[in-house]
């Protein structure tokens, strides 16, 4: 399965999950490419670097989530790798507050 951004709102027909801009969406080729055809997914799909990221020590993922992710979409996906991983306190608050910096 490959992870895609989504760009406009939508309720999968399938799952009757709600999705939201800006969510991310997994999904099969076939599926991604009916749902892009639509208008509500990215073409690309999204790389999962944020794994690498997060395998540093707080401070270094700190450091390197300020320099290097400023997308909402990229900080949403850092923040659910560290909530279902190793769930660190200092990262996710430093994760939100990036968030919140975002909506403004």
């Amino acid at each position: 399965m490959k992870k895609y951004v989504v760009i406009r709102d939508f309720i999968d027909k399938n799952t009757k999950k709600h999705y939201k801009k800006g969510d991310f969406y997994e999904s099969n080729q076939e599926r991604a490419t009916e749902l892009h055809q639509g208008g509500f997914i990215s073409e690309e799909e999204v790389k999962d670097i944020s794994k690498n990221v997060l395998d540093q020590n707080a401070n270094e993922v700190i450091k390197s989530i300020t320099e290097e992710f400023s997308e909402k979409n990229k900080l949403k996906e850092l923040f659910e790798h560290e909530s279902s991983g190793k769930n660190r306190t200092t990262v996710l608050k430093h994760i939100e507050s990036l968030l919140v910096e975002s909506l403004s």
